[in-house]
């Protein structure tokens, strides 16, 4: 059972980051429809039954790159609520550099239509590099969030925030960048190689995340 001053601990930090913990989810929620809303198929004069169905099968690039785009939005999200668990109050830079997070959040579907337009052509490497690429710069963009809410003395951080959770957040968004600059760097040499990469990223992600 939770405390009286725990309870108004929980209470005042909901209160203090609620506004912007809500407009991230919100983004969030924007760049996860949009990602639906890039797959379809072009209606043309003459479609029959089979001619439809090859092109919906056709598709299948489009698929694995809304799937691989949405595992990982979600799990950024996921990440992201995590984050402001630790978080007690915002601040004008917190604020800021979430904002910075979240522009490279809602802009996640236009990568996404990219290389899943482009990875069957001869465009695929670039296609492949951009999206691994923007994977990467999502990563810096959390380490940033965080760098700036543990700075500052903890100011922003709640009480209970010690310094091996500190060393343990920086740990796992270092680890994280590293990750997305190694798929990046394997889109260089095998634009597959690269997908396949991110796509085994976000399920480490999801296996070893921790509550």
């Amino acid at each position: 059972m939770k405390t009286d001053s725990a309870t108004t601990v929980e209470r005042e930090s909901h209160e203090s980051t609620g506004r912007l913990e809500a407009f991230s989810d919100g983004i969030f929620g924007v760049a996860i429809t949009l990602l639906a809303l890039e797959i379809g198929v072009e209606e043309y004069e003459g479609s029959t039954d089979a001619t439809l169905l090859h092109n919906i099968l056709a598709l299948w690039p489009k698929y694995v790159a809304y799937i691989n785009s949405f595992a990982t939005v979600l799990l950024m999200w996921l990440a992201h609520h995590q984050l402001f668990k630790l978080i007690r109050k915002s601040s004008t830079g917190l604020i800021l550099a979430n904002g910075v997070l979240l522009l490279f959040v809602a802009l996640v579907p236009f990568p996404t239509k990219t290389v899943g337009q482009f990875i069957q052509t001869e465009a695929a490497n670039v296609a492949v590099e951009f999206y691994t690429g923007y994977f990467m710069l999502v990563s810096l963009a959390f380490l940033v969030v965080w760098n700036v809410a543990s700075s500052k003395g903890r100011s922003l951080l709640q009480p209970f925030v010690t310094d091996q959770t500190i060393s343990s957040v920086n740990r796992s968004y270092w680890v994280s960048l590293l990750i997305n600059l190694g798929c990046f760097g394997l889109s260089f040499i095998s634009p597959w190689l690269g997908i396949g990469a991110n796509v085994l990223s976000w399920v480490y992600y999801a296996v070893t995340f921790n509550d």
